[in-house]
């Protein structure tokens, strides 16, 4: 009975952290939003829509503003002149600690004679002390670096091969990366629409990236 009352006491001292990190989490994001809707003649619908959604981070500090700039200038990378089109961007946060913002977003845009609509995915992560954007490779040790894109490369070919779209797919390589919580996701990133079917995840845990990472890693 004692190791029961202990257990569940356990379980809602846990359960309140959890929504307690969840609630500052929270307190530290904003969401910016640009919607539009202009009248247009040549549109295929008679207007060209405009809907881009991210994250900022809540704050004037000269890291927050860094990061939030290169936010935004991910939304707005590719974008039609004078607004002349459609647009459509999401970003969503995929984790966001005491080290580390991670997000992953997915970007779309029409612009008037063009034969189709363009778009790619992508994902940036961010160390909070600096503001600088993670570059994955430098996180590594030298030492395992071989060793990691083995691995790596070996999960996108067997998540291929899962999806069965490995025969007409390119031979995999990493296109980008995110953090969760619990894992590292790297990404076999498609590069044009005839080839979408060929981004696939590979997820290495935290706990399993630590032999590979630098001691200083902030991942």
């Amino acid at each position: 009975m004692k190791i029961s009352k202990i257990l569940l006491l356990t379980f809602f001292l846990l359960a309140e952290l959890q929504l307690n990190n969840t609630a500052r989490a929270a307190d530290r994001v904003l969401k910016k939003t640009i919607t539009d809707r202009i009248k247009n003649d040549s549109a295929p619908l008679g207007h060209w829509e405009i809907n881009i959604e991210y994250p900022i981070l809540n704050g004037t500090t000269p890291a927050i503003t860094k990061i939030n700039t290169a936010i935004a200038n991910a939304a707005s990378e590719f974008q039609c002149e004078e607004n002349n089109g459609d647009k459509q961007f999401t970003a969503e946060i995929t984790v966001l600690n005491s080290n580390i913002l991670s997000l992953k977003y997915t970007d779309s845009w029409y612009c008037a004679g063009m034969p189709q609509t363009e778009g790619r995915a992508g994902a940036m992560t961010f160390n909070l002390a600096t503001g600088a954007m993670i570059v994955f490779d430098n996180e590594v040790r030298s030492s395992e670096t071989k060793k990691l894109n083995k691995n790596i490369n070996a999960g996108l070919e067997k998540a291929l091969i899962k999806k069965e779209v490995s025969d007409e797919c390119p031979t995999p390589a990493i296109g980008y990366f995110y953090a969760t919580e619990k894992d590292i996701v790297f990404v076999n990133s498609s590069e044009n629409e005839e080839t979408i079917q060929c981004e696939v995840e590979y997820k290495i845990p935290q706990a399993d990236m630590e032999q590979y990472l630098k001691e200083d890693s902030v991942l």
